[in-house]
């Protein structure tokens, strides 16, 4: 069977909602912050056409809003391309 990111993704991130996820330079994100973003990012992706199987890219740093557009991208089914 294969391995569904979307599905990894949502039970990591729901084990434990009050422990640190990320830490960068400018402020850390709990886990439940993180999971927020990434649906708002998904819903965005989603409303500018994203679908199964498309592809986005990402023009970003390294740090958390890299990290949430990857996870959102995959939570569509799509292809995250970090450039």
């Amino acid at each position: 069977m294969p391995l569904d990111l979307r599905t990894v993704a949502d039970d990591v991130l729901l084990r434990d909602p009050d422990q640190v996820a990320i830490v960068d330079p400018d402020q850390s994100w709990t886990y439940a912050e993180l999971a927020a973003a990434i649906r708002f990012a998904a819903a965005r992706l989603r409303d500018a056409g994203v679908t199964t199987d498309g592809r986005v890219y990402i023009v970003a740093n390294a740090g958390r809003l890299a990290l949430t557009a990857t996870y959102a991208a995959m939570r569509l089914g799509a292809t995250p391309a970090l450039v």
